[in-house]
Formats: structure tokens, C-alpha cells, sequence
């Protein structure tokens, strides 16, 4: 029997069938195809070659649809008949091969071939006639048991996609990735429509057009439906949206975050001008409120000097906050800023300070902060971006680059001269970088949790993220971890999110009540003043000379003292340059400048155990810096003019009994709040007459204890605004509002003063019912414990999850929140991942069988992780096999 090379299944009811061509493919191959009116037409290719069944008795003939490669289903050798009006079924089947038929549907009938290719080849035949209206074999999709871990797409650039998920060969993990595969599982943010705010997509790209159909797209610069590029080069907005929401599954390019997301293009740059003026970006934040439920802003002001929000655009975001969505709100993502190296901070810039939307840092595939990425307390979660070069400020290509879609041909950053569609992408060298890149990953995320929760407000969103993202980065010196169990940072706000667990929050999520505010002055009498200069180094001891008594230093841009601490004694250890200190421990390090860089210097002293490094100058006289890019340096550094560090220098070689203690001089006042809240966003409102904003760092301590740093030292030179400037913090999330509130100010550069005017404690949350204070609401204690004597941070059964976290969540603290259940999915063709709820630093083993009877062996032994423990193992190996998970220890 001939064996059919390619074959068209007709699908729906058509008014004929349309007779068979055939032609031919090489020599040895037969071209079979039909074609039909629409609704929908298949073309189906089998054959030999294809590394299919070549026997003639194959129940079954695996196909894929015409122009779709990626999909695929089989028919069989029963055959789905229509005869034309009026004609017998019985008379088309007569003196054919197949079985006596029998009606499925009204004028739809079934009846059987020996094998699938006769099938196929009665289908074809029968078609060809007049009589029959519709014939075709039975098909069967593919459908299998959904496990908690989706196969990878086929998408060619998946494998540069490390931000989906960073692994290494044998599958464990090589880095920071959002967890998408294990999102995916759930959902792919069908259902969602997100808005891309930018300078307009290529509707058209291959990998974007599906996912841009038919969306309310608007250039509200020139006030026309036209969602394109702005200008013939404008790609930016096609980068973004390739991250979001690139098509999965198509054979081609990439994968988006959330590749079942819907999108819109929004435009409102022209190239990278700003088009509309505030009242067509008040219109622009307000759009379509009840239908586009999220927005992504790849965009921001976030430099040094402070940027407040247009008061008409402030209430574009606030009707669409407070009404859009029918009051659930709209969900809006936006960068952070990429100003790190000029001393930025997102707090200064009223878009990403707003406490309505979710601001986003950029990490590396590491997970340590990008260093052009905006620090800033007002920061909730990372996304992942590329490097910079610390030198150049170029592309640091030791970290790996976003791989994501670029404008189609030589338009695009990709210049690339291709037979393929290799320009229409970005990656390596061209790939995308910036907060610009890490924010349509979050987005992504709010995208997958609003497909399987559309219930959730904005800040339900904001929350769940704060729970699902975690520090890959420990040794970021900014690390903290807050009153109620949670790490956070000035760097990367709550983590990068694991898209796996968010979903999983979402979908089992308790709505929280109505946003509450909380407003409440510090006391400032007339003003307090702030002293000028105030970051002090005194040496004590006998025989001081008065000069070096109390000597001003700079900081550097790492952790410094918030308190005195010392005395120390003082190793001078000249340059630093050398491979070791020494051990420096319980002491102080007195390096000069020059040769190495300032954090080489500072970490060599760190390794050496030195408490603090005092950095002096090699030229001019009392000249002072900022030591930048010591923002990991594990002790305090210290910046000391040329004048005080030679005095200092020779005052140590002759007396022993010197010793230096540093004493940050600050401003400080408190204010008891008597609320028993849970804390979400909190703001301090600050009015000043010091001369030069920037010299000043100011920090709002809770009273868990938690540290956000408002603003840093910079290189601002303007002073406050006449009406003040209000900073947020997401580091005091789910902590309670009672108690002593503390508010720093410190100047940390020369020549200018002035006092703390006026300081206003803004705290954002839910009031409860809380007799001890402590921030968990007394019935839920009660039901939960029997007793008010558990605090927030604390985890009784080491899950990983605080008793904060737990109600937040709506779980059980005394228990496992989810069933012990084991997963076994496909990782890729070769490896198969084995996953259950983990805890961190709980040991487990994996035993496997061929029987279920037994006897179950040792396959290996794993360390606990939080919430998810992966073991990989190659197919091989696994096919067959039974496994058990038991866990050994705690």
C-alpha cells in the first residue's frame, strides 16, 4: 500500500466536499490534498520518514495541522461521514472496505476501516464526491495529566530565556528566575489584557501579533487608534512586550512571562520624548479602568532631584486605583530607574514612590542588584535585567542579557544580517537590559495571578508579590529582615517573585479589608536642628591633639554606623593593597587611598575581621568623596581627608593609647502611635530649610526595629519643596503600627545647614483587634494558638512561613498548609523533576521501586527548600519507577 505523505482532515460542516489534487514531493513521496470552504481546514502530514508507524495495521496515525508544527493529534480508522442532502450513507460506503455505518448526530455518521491508512485513504476518496458533504477520520488530541511543573516551549531562544528559568543541565538551579514553568502548570495570564505604556509595539512582530489582536491600542500624543512604534526606530515597547507576553509554543523566538496574556499598546513617548501633555496622560491612566485591569510602565523620572507627580495625573491614578476594576483597582508596574551610579533613588521620583503601584528593581542572574538599578525603601519587588560594566558603563557580558522580541529586520537594535528571523529578536550583546527590562516581568506574574484570580484588588496583588519573592543575594549587606519574618532591602524591595508560588497564593487568597490611613506629627517644636557635617571619627585617649578630636568623614555608599560605636584601636595598614591584613580583629583599618579600588579596600579590611575602614585621602587638604560602588562592603567605610588622615597617621605611630570611636551625629524625634494596625506602605512627610537636600540622609525606624533608609546622601543641590516631600516604605509590610516610631535626619557633607521643620508619620494598612500589640489580630491568635503569646516573626513549625505570613495568607502555623504530595513531571527529554512542599534545612530521601509492593531503595538525599524541594533524575532512570519521598531530620 502506498503510504500518504500529506493528508487534509475537513472539520466542521462545509456545503461540498472539493475533489483531491494530487502532486509529488521528491521521488518517492505522494502529495494527497483537499480543501474545503471555511470554518477551519487541517492539513495533516504523516508518512515514512517521519519516525512514524509505517505498519499497515497502525490503529493510529500521528499528524500536525496545517502551518502548525507545534500542534499535533492522531486519526484513527473510524471515519466521521456527512452525505449530501437527500443522499444514502449506505450506498457511499458499498464495495468499500469499512464497517456497516451507524448515526452519532442527526446526518452525521460513523463507520470503520481496517486501519488508520485505509482510513485516511477512504477519507480522501470519499471526499472527492458530490454526495458527501463531509468526511474525515476520527481524531484524537493529545491530552495527558497536567502535573505541577509545564514542559518547556518550543520557542528557539527558550534556552537564552534564563529570567523564565535559570538552571543548569542536570536541572538545578544556576541563579535568580521568576519560576514560570511551575506557573504555567496553572495558568498562562489567559484572560488578562495588560497595557503597554511606552513608545508604541510592532503589532505585526511574528511572536506579538496574537497577542496584540484586536486590543483598544491609542497614541495619546496625537490622539489616534494607532498602537505602532512612534517612530521607525521606537523599539523599546516591543522589547517590553516580548518580556510580558511573546507567544509560547509557536516554534518560533521567544516566550513571554505570561505568554496567554492579552496586550494593548499605549503610546506616549515619541521616540523617547514625551507626546502628551498631563491631560492626555490623566486620560491615559484612567483608560479603560474596568477593562484593562493591569499596566506596565517601563518608564520613570527616577534620577536625584526630586520629581513630584502633576497633580492632574495624580488623579488619573487615583480614579483608576480607587475606581477601575469596580473598585478592585488597576494594577500598575513600573521601573524603578536606572540612576544607581549618579547616587538615584526611587523615592525621589514621584511615579515610583507612589504607594499605589508596585515599583520594580533590576537584579542579575545571580540575584545581586544590577548596579545601574535605583535603590529606594519604596521599592516592593525585582525583576531581573542584565549588567553594566563597573568601568565603561557598558554591557557587562560576564551576566547574560534579556532575550526578548526587537523590532522585525535592521529597525531593531539587532543589526544582525540573517537568512532566518534572527534580527527580530534581541539577545547576547543586543539583548535588553534596565529596570525597563526586569518590569514586564513582574507584570508577567500579576498577569498569570489575575488569570486565576480576578477578585484581587491592587493591593491583594501587591501583597501576594511581597510573599512570593525571595533574596537570592544574602551577602547584600542591605538585607534585613523585618518584624513579621521578611526579608527585605533597599536594593531589591521583598525579592525576586517565583511565579509559581504566586499563583498558588492567588488562587487560595483572602480579600483584605479597605485601606485605611493613619496620619500623626512627630514632634519638631520650632524646628530641630540639624547639625552640619555630622558623620564624625573622634580619636580618644591621651594626648589628642584638639584637631582630632571630633573629625567629619564621608560615607560611602554601603552600610554605615547608625549609632557611636567603638573605641577601636587603629591598625594603619597603608594602601591595602597587599593579599592579606593580617587579623584586624576588634579593630579599626586606616588605609590611604590609591591603587586598588575603594571597595577592595574596604573588603580587604572586612577579611582581615576589621570593625571599620577609614579610607584617607592622597591629595589636595580637607578634600572629601562619596566612596561609590561600595554598596556590598561588609563593614562600615569611611572617607577622611588628606590632612586628618596624615595627622591621624602619625599621631598612631607614636601613641599607643589612641583609639577611634564613630559617632553619627543626628537629628532624632519619636512619636508613640497607640493604633493597632497591620502596616502595608508607610510615609514620612518631611519639611526643611537645609540649604542643600542632597547632603542629607534620612531613616524611618519602626517600632519592630525594621530600618528604611528615605533617602540617602546625593548629589542633589536643591532644597526641599516649600510644601514638603513625602517618602514611602514597603519595609514595614504586616508589621503592627503600635509602639515608638523614630525619624533620623543626618547631614553628611560640609557647608550647609538648616533644621527638621515639620515630620509627618503617614502609615497605610487595616486596623484589628490586637490586645498585645503585636500586629496579629486576637481572634485569629486565639484560634490559631489559644493563647496571645506568639509574636509575628516567629514560625513554630518551621515552615519557612511566619506567623505573619500565615495569616496573611489564611494558613495554618501550627502545620503544613498544603497536602504532602509528590510530583513527578518531565523537566526536558532526558531529565524528570521530582518535587514536594519543602521546608528549608529539613532533609529528605527519595527511595524508588519497580513495584508497588516494594522493596523501595535509597535514590538519593536532598536538602529541604522552601516552599518547593526539587530532586532530578534522568528519564532513564525513572521510567518504570515508583518513588517515595521521606523526610529524615528538621
Amino acid at each position: 500500500m502506498n503510504k500518504l505523505c500529506l493528508i487534509a482532515v475537513i472539520v466542521g460542516v462545509a456545503s461540498a466536499c472539493q475533489a483531491g489534487m494530487i502532486s509529488h514531493i521528491g521521488s518517492s513521496s505522494t502529495v494527497y490534498e483537499f480543501r474545503q470552504p471555511e470554518p477551519q481546514q487541517y492539513l495533516a502530514r504523516f508518512g515514512l520518514g517521519e519516525n512514524l508507524p509505517t505498519n499497515e495495521n497502525a490503529e493510529w496515525i500521528h499528524v500536525h495541522p496545517a502551518g502548525r508544527p507545534d500542534q499535533s493529534l492522531d486519526l484513527g480508522r473510524r471515519l466521521l461521514l456527512t452525505p449530501a442532502e437527500g443522499k444514502s450513507v449506505q450506498d457511499l460506503v458499498r464495495g468499500r472496505p469499512l464497517g456497516k455505518p451507524w448515526e452519532i448526530l442527526p446526518g452525521t455518521w460513523v463507520t470503520e476501516a481496517p486501519d488508520a491508512w485505509i482510513a485516511a485513504e477512504e477519507a480522501i476518496d470519499l471526499c472527492r464526491s458530490p454526495d458527501v458533504v463531509a468526511c474525515h477520520p476520527a481524531m484524537r488530541f493529545p491530552l495527558a495529566p497536567r502535573g505541577l511543573y509545564a514542559p518547556a516551549p518550543n520557542d528557539p531562544y527558550f534556552t537564552k530565556q534564563w529570567h523564565l528559568e535559570n538552571r543548569a543541565a542536570a536541572g538545578d538551579r544556576a541563579g535568580a528566575d521568576v519560576n514560570a514553568r511551575e506557573a504555567w502548570s496553572k495558568t498562562r495570564g489567559e484572560g488578562v489584557l495588560a497595557a503597554i505604556v511606552d513608545d508604541g509595539v510592532e503589532l505585526t512582530h511574528p511572536d506579538l501579533s496574537s497577542r496584540f489582536e484586536g486590543g483598544p491600542h491609542f497614541n495619546f500624543g496625537d490622539q489616534t487608534p494607532n498602537g505602532g512604534p512612534s517612530t521607525p526606530t521606537a523599539s523599546h515597547s516591543t522589547a517590553v512586550a516580548g518580556i510580558l507576553g511573546a507567544t509560547a509554543g509557536n516554534h518560533r523566538g521567544v516566550s513571554g512571562v505570561a505568554p496567554g496574556v492579552k496586550m494593548t499598546s499605549w503610546v506616549i513617548f515619541q521616540g523617547s520624548l514625551l507626546g502628551p501633555d498631563t491631560v492626555g496622560m490623566k486620560s491615559m491612566f484612567e483608560s479603560k479602568s474596568n477593562s484593562v485591569p493591569l499596566q506596565n510602565h517601563s518608564w520613570g523620572a527616577g534620577g536625584t532631584e526630586l520629581y513630584p507627580l502633576p497633580p492632574l495625573e495624580n488623579a488619573g491614578i487615583s480614579n483608576a486605583v480607587t475606581a477601575g476594576r469596580s473598585g478592585k483597582g488597576v494594577v500598575m508596574v513600573r521601573a524603578a530607574s536606572n540612576w544607581r551610579s549618579l547616587l538615584g533613588d526611587a523615592n525621589a521620583d514621584g511615579y515610583a514612590s507612589d504607594p499605589r503601584v508596585i515599583t520594580v528593581a533590576a537584579a542579575r542572574s545571580d540575584g545581586r542588584v544590577a548596579r545601574y538599578s535605583n535603590p529606594g525603601s519604596c521599592l516592593l519587588v525585582a525583576g531581573l535585567g542584565g549588567e553594566t560594566d563597573a568601568a565603561s558603563g557598558g554591557t557587562d557580558l560576564n551576566f547574560p542579557t534579556i532575550t526578548t522580541t526587537d523590532l522585525t529586520g535592521l529597525s531593531g537594535k539587532n543589526q544582525i544580517f540573517a537568512q532566518d528571523d534572527a534580527a527580530d529578536y534581541r539577545y547576547d550583546a543586543t539583548g535588553f537590559s534596565g529596570t525597563s527590562a526586569a518590569t514586564p516581568m513582574v507584570s508577567g506574574v500579576v498577569a498569570l495571578m489575575l488569570s486565576v484570580n480576578p477578585a484581587l484588588s491592587y493591593r491583594d496583588v501587591q501583597q501576594i508579590l511581597a510573599l512570593s519573592s525571595r533574596h537570592i543575594d544574602l551577602d547584600d549587606p542591605w538585607v534585613q529582615t523585618n518584624g513579621a519574618g521578611l526579608r527585605v532591602s533597599y536594593n531589591l524591595g521583598f525579592g525576586v517573585p517565583d511565579a509559581g508560588v504566586a499563583v498558588r497564593r492567588a488562587q487560595t487568597w483572602p480579600l483584605k479589608a479597605p485601606l485605611r490611613r493613619l496620619e500623626a506629627s512627630f514632634p519638631t517644636d520650632a524646628g530641630l536642628p540639624v547639625v552640619d557635617d555630622g558623620l564624625r571619627v573622634e580619636v580618644v585617649g591621651d594626648g589628642i591633639p584638639p584637631a582630632l578630636s571630633s573629625i567629619p568623614v564621608s560615607a560611602g555608599t554601603g552600610p554605615q554606623p547608625e549609632q557611636a560605636i567603638g573605641p577601636f584601636p587603629v591598625a594603619n595598614v597603608g594602601a591595602a593593597s597587599g593579599e592579606s591584613l593580617g587579623n584586624l580583629a576588634g579593630k579599626a583599618a586606616l588605609i590611604l587611598r590609591g591603587g586598588n579600588n575603594f571597595a577592595d579596600k574596604i573588603n580587604k579590611a572586612a577579611l582581615a575581621n576589621a570593625s571599620v575602614a577609614i579610607v584617607y585621602n592622597n591629595s589636595g587638604f580637607t578634600d572629601r568623596m562619596v566612596m561609590q560602588n561600595t554598596d556590598f562592603s561588609k563593614i562600615p567605610g569611611l572617607f577622611m581627608s588628606k590632612s586628618a588622615g596624615d595627622q591621624l597617621a602619625q599621631l598612631l605611630a607614636t601613641n599607643s593609647s589612641a583609639r577611634i570611636r564613630v559617632n553619627p551625629i543626628k537629628t532624632a524625634t519619636t512619636l508613640k502611635v497607640t493604633n493597632t494596625w497591620i502596616c502595608e506602605h508607610v510615609g514620612a512627610r518631611i519639611k526643611s530649610d537645609h540649604t542643600r537636600r542632597g547632603d542629607l540622609r534620612i531613616t524611618l525606624v519602626s517600632p519592630s526595629g525594621t530600618r528604611s533608609v528615605l533617602q540617602s546622601i546625593n548629589q542633589e543641590s536643591h532644597v526641599f519643596p516649600a510644601t514638603g516631600w513625602t517618602y514611602y516604605s514597603t519595609h514595614c509590610f504586616f508589621e503592627p503600627s503600635f509602639g515608638t516610631w523614630r525619624l533620623e535626619v543626618i547631614d553628611e557633607e560640609p557647608g550647609n545647614s538648616g533644621a527638621l521643620l515639620k515630620a509627618d508619620l503617614i502609615i497605610h494598612g487595616i486596623p484589628i483587634v490586637d490586645t498585645d500589640c503585636d500586629g496579629l489580630e486576637d481572634a485569629w491568635e486565639l484560634a490559631r494558638f489559644g493563647d496571645l503569646t506568639h509574636g509575628p516573626a516567629e514560625d513554630p513549625d518551621r515552615d519557612g512561613m511566619s506567623n505573619a505570613m500565615e495569616q496573611a495568607v489564611g494558613g495554618n502555623p501550627l502545620g503544613e498548609d498544603a497536602p504532602f504530595l509528590v510530583d513527578l513531571s518531565p523537566w526536558n527529554r532526558f531529565v524528570v523533576r521530582l518535587s514536594w512542599p519543602g521546608t528549608l534545612g529539613a532533609v529528605y530521601q527519595v527511595l524508588s521501586a519497580s513495584d508497588p509492593a516494594g522493596p523501595y531503595l535509597p535514590a538519593g538525599v536532598v536538602s529541604g527548600d522552601f516552599p518547593t524541594t526539587e530532586w532530578f533524575t534522568p528519564q532513564d532512570a525513572a521510567r518504570s519507577r515508583l518513588f517515595q519521598v521521606r523526610r529524615l531530620s528538621q
